[in-house]
């Protein structure tokens, strides 16, 4: 049980770092595509676009791969507020 969980953090880590980066791309590609339109030819700016048009896609296909991968996890937990009590005189709301 306990090396599923290390396997399913592991992963997520994995997933969350691909994440970052494709982030990080598209904000080059954001900066590249806002620059002045005599910076780049014609065959530069379709390129830039096709690159963004695709990393955008590749971000959003992760973001749906992270979701999958919580489904059943240790991590897929209600968002409703508990009441804990490890003991008889002891309660902690979470």
């Amino acid at each position: 049980m306990l090396n599923k969980d290390l396997e399913f953090i592991n992963t997520l880590q994995t997933q969350l770092k691909s994440l970052a980066a494709s982030i990080k791309k598209i904000e080059k590609l954001n900066n590249q595509a806002s620059a002045k339109i005599s910076d780049h030819s014609t065959k530069q700016w379709s390129k830039i676009h096709a690159d963004l048009n695709y990393e955008c896609m590749y971000r959003e296909r992760l973001k749906t791969e992270i979701a999958r991968t919580f489904k059943g996890s240790i991590l897929d937990v209600s968002l409703e507020e508990k009441i804990y009590n490890p003991s008889a005189f002891h309660s902690y709301k979470g």
